[in-house]
């Protein structure tokens, strides 16, 4: 069983976090930076997800596969992706991302027809029933809490 988990909801303004202990919840968080400079942001974002990481020290860090596509959002948020990636490699921290179909099918609320929106939610609403009941200023906060439980629910079916 995984003995610490840093699960991360990734965005370079706001990234949400969540720490599992054993299989079970213990805080979750934001990650803010509000540089209008892009590349300053993310840089900045990119040292905070670090100290996070850092403090934390996680046995797995678990992440949102992000869709691919050419925006400007998708290329800053792909290195974004990939400065973490590095930092788990370099540093021998087993690392998976789950694409958001399959991280929201292992908690159990993918369903046909239902847009990225209303998925916020949804999403919301069952970490607040079944993990931990709090306020969310933002979804990050709650997508990271489900991203990593839907890891430890992987791993509980095998």
């Amino acid at each position: 069983m995984i003995t610490k988990l840093l699960a991360l909801d990734t965005s370079t303004t706001c990234t949400g976090y969540a720490v599992y202990l054993q299989g079970a919840y213990v805080s979750s968080g934001l990650i803010k930076e509000s540089d209008k400079d892009a590349n300053a942001r993310l840089d900045k974002m990119i040292v905070a997800i670090y100290r996070t990481i850092k403090d934390v020290e996680p046995d797995v860090i678990v992440l949102e596969n992000e869709v691919i596509g050419g925006s400007r959002v998708t290329v800053m948020l792909s290195k974004l992706v990939g400065a973490i990636r590095g930092w788990a490699v370099g540093h021998g921290i087993s690392y998976y991302e789950l694409d958001p179909a399959q991280w929201r099918s292992l908690i159990g609320v993918q369903a046909p027809g239902i847009k990225r929106e209303k998925y916020k939610e949804i999403v919301q609403e069952y970490v607040v029933k079944n993990i931990v009941n709090k306020e969310f200023e933002k979804d990050d906060e709650s997508d990271a809490i489900a991203i990593g439980q839907a890891y430890i629910n992987f791993f509980k079916k095998e």
